[in-house]
């Protein structure tokens, strides 16, 4: 049996393990979520491109080998101060499958948003919008080709970020959270800057843009995966990124599922296993 990679758009397998004639498998489904990428500053009036989302993957699969799994969330990019563009996000981890961290929203000395699972959007002076990586999000929207004005949104799993004009991009809309119903929405875009004002964050939590010059732009929501809002002052940062492992309750299972830096709750007919720090599972 392979573990896949499901997506909205199909199916891509990723080899996982064989499962032995006489092993007993536990079926899971597991939604990896990466940490969001940082807003990006400016040291004027120009703006900011708010942060990309954390790349999205689901798979699902069988587990037949007994022994302890990694689990490794993605930590959040850094708000930029000095001009600078947005910190990416990091990537969040389970056995072999990957989930990539959000680019960074574009600054006044890195114009560009940067690519990421979702991507930053473009400084507010013809910043060039961030590329998303395939089937996990996407691109940010670029900025504005009239200096001052409005930065790119920053890129959601639900949508691209919007392109900056007079006003800031609009910001891409989150995901569904189909594991668990709160937060019910996750991996929504950074919101960018402008001349005129901010733009509210993605759905999810995403960071709103700052407003005035010389302010700072919102952080997006902990382990929400979401982008950090842009400034014409320094960006917010991130969200962190979160896993979640889910099989039925009602399963033949290994004599004992243990985890360390997960809490365990039960859903309907599944137990769902929510990490939002580094830790393991362990399936005896």
């Amino acid at each position: 049996m392979r573990f896949g990679e499901r997506t909205r758009s199909g199916t891509r397998a990723a080899t996982w393990v064989q499962r032995p004639a006489s092993a007993t498998a536990l079926d899971l489904s597991v939604l990896l979520i990466a940490g969001g990428g940082g807003g990006g500053s400016s040291t004027n009036v120009q703006s900011g491109g708010g942060g990309g989302a954390g790349g999205v993957v689901y798979a699902s699969g069988a587990i037949t080998t007994k022994g302890t799994y990694t689990v490794t969330i993605g930590g959040a990019g850094s708000g930029a101060a000095a001009g600078a563009a947005g910190g990416d996000g990091s990537a969040s981890t389970f056995g072999s499958h990957s989930a990539t961290g959000g680019g960074g929203g574009g600054g006044i000395s890195a114009t560009g948003g940067r690519t990421g699972g979702s991507g930053g959007g473009g400084f507010g002076g013809n910043g060039a919008a961030g590329s998303g990586t395939t089937a996990q999000g996407n691109n940010g929207g670029a900025g504005s080709t009239i200096s001052r004005w409005g930065g790119g949104g920053g890129g959601g799993r639900g949508a691209a970020g919007g392109a900056g004009t007079g006003d800031a991009g609009a910001s891409g809309a989150g995901f569904t959270n189909f594991i668990i119903t709160s937060p019910n929405t996750i991996a929504g875009g950074g919101g960018a800057s402008s001349d005129g004002g901010g733009v509210s964050g993605g759905s999810a939590g995403g960071g709103n843009g700052g407003s005035n010059v010389g302010g700072t732009g919102g952080s997006a929501t902990a382990n929400t995966g979401s982008g950090g809002g842009g400034a014409r002052g320094t960006g917010g940062a991130g969200g962190s990124g979160i896993i979640y492992i889910r099989y039925l309750t009602s399963q033949t299972l290994y004599s004992s599922v243990t985890a360390s830096g997960g809490t365990s709750a039960t859903v309907g007919d599944y137990t769902v296993w929510t990490f939002t720090s580094t830790g393991s599972i362990t399936f005896a």
